[in-house]
């Protein structure tokens, strides 16, 4: 009778509680739903990424990789029996989804949904597409806030070559893009529209609570080619940099020829300082020249029109390696950067030196500890690459790594 009375108990303990509380849900019985969902004939078609919203909520989120209608699918993981959050884009056409991000790209403290769509019609087009959507873990209030084309390309038969009749292929890029987070901030970098290095900004408005585009121009960086055996610089206000053969070991040195190929006369120690820089670059109007006086370890400025010599830095520590300068003129102010590397004396190794063109007076120079990510050659010269290990970003921001494949870091000039 006892025992009778502890199995009725006991189901009535379990109907009221224990049945109902909520199971959790594995990856597994995740992409089994899906695959429902989906109506594909298995899961190998379907990618599953874990998110954590918060300490208290965990979400499956469910993709498809092959190419049909792009959809998304979100699953509690610590409740197996709520029905799934579905993210529809049927408004696109069939495409793959390769990536799934979630970042704070709105920079207002929630989590957005960053789909990258791959929409593969074999040789004929290939296209990429970024979508982001708010609120992605809230049914009511989800929606798409911005889309763009990361790749559009073309290709057809032109022609058939003469000899063998092969099928010749024209190609035609309308979109090749690189993208960028910061701060509510998006960069779209590279070709936009048929236009090369091109740079789009889009800001979040608040108040509107949209992106809005805030710049758009062209990107005019600093060149590098083989020629005459050493480095020579693209045509910067009808003056060239080369680099020429340094008749001291370890030494790097150059000279300076206008348009027509003349060399131009420099005061003399400007001509023996360029026999031996470590770092030398020409403004992009072609109106300073950046040099390193070695004897004296001071870095230099030279104002061709106006014929004048500024010391920007009296006495420089030993270095193991100097990146490439980037200029970039803004609101009528000229400015430049590099980045130092020095083991001993710079707390984080690497340094950043900021020049920047003041209204009156001389030019203003700082410098910021920065770790910032490096790589040396077979020769024991550290530095990090301009573009992937660092950059200017927009509103005199600087941009960097970290590591070789960290996340872009910010730092703002203004600020400092």
């Amino acid at each position: 009778m006892r025992f009778l009375y502890y199995l009725v108990f006991g189901l009535f303990f379990c109907s009221f509680w224990a049945c109902d509380a909520p199971l959790s849900l594995s990856i597994a019985e995740a992409k089994q739903r899906a695959q429902k969902e989906f109506r594909l004939k298995d899961t190998l078609g379907i990618g599953i990424k874990q998110v954590m919203q918060d300490s208290e909520h965990h979400w499956l989120v469910a993709y498809n990789k092959v190419h049909k209608l792009p959809a998304v699918y979100l699953f509690r993981s610590e409740n197996a029996r709520e029905h799934s959050h579905h993210i529809s884009l049927r408004h696109k056409q069939k495409a793959k989804i390769t990536e799934l991000h979630f970042e704070d790209v709105t920079y207002d403290g929630n989590l957005e949904l960053l789909v990258y769509l791959h929409y593969d019609f074999d040789l004929s087009y290939q296209g990429k597409e970024l979508v982001i959507f708010r609120y992605p873990f809230d049914t009511l209030r989800q929606e798409e806030i911005f889309s763009f084309p990361l790749q559009q390309q073309w290709e057809h038969v032109d022609s058939f070559d003469q000899k063998y009749g092969l099928p010749l292929h024209e190609r035609r890029i309308d979109y090749l893009v690189t993208p960028e987070f910061f701060e509510g901030n998006i960069l779209l970098r590279g070709t936009i529209e048929g236009r090369q290095n091109h740079l789009l900004e889009f800001s979040w408005d608040k108040g509107i609570e949209e992106f809005k585009k805030v710049l758009d121009e062209d990107v005019h960086e600093e060149e590098e080619e083989a020629h005459k055996g050493g480095v020579v610089g693209k045509l910067k206000g009808a003056k060239r940099l080369f680099e020429v053969v340094a008749h001291e070991e370890g030494c790097k040195a150059y000279i300076i020829e206008d348009i027509a190929g003349h060399v131009i006369k420099m005061p003399k120690n400007i001509h023996d300082a360029l026999l031996c820089s470590p770092i030398t670059s020409l403004s992009n109007d072609g109106h300073y020249l950046l040099y390193m006086d070695h004897p004296h370890n001071q870095f230099r400025l030279y104002d061709f029109n106006a014929d004048k010599q500024q010391v920007l830095l009296p006495q420089l520590s030993t270095l193991e390696g100097l990146s490439t300068v980037i200029w970039r003129k803004k609101n009528g102010r000229l400015s430049c950067l590099f980045v130092a590397v020095n083991f001993e004396e710079y707390s984080q190794k690497t340094a950043l030196y900021f020049c920047e063109e003041q209204k009156e007076g001389p030019w203003r120079i700082q410098v910021f500890d920065l770790p910032i990510y490096y790589e040396c050659n077979h020769e024991g010269e550290c530095a990090p690459l301009k573009d992937y290990h660092f950059k200017l970003g927009p509103r005199k921001n600087f941009l960097y790594r970290r590591s070789k494949n960290d996340d872009w870091q910010l730092f703002s000039l203004d600020k400092n």
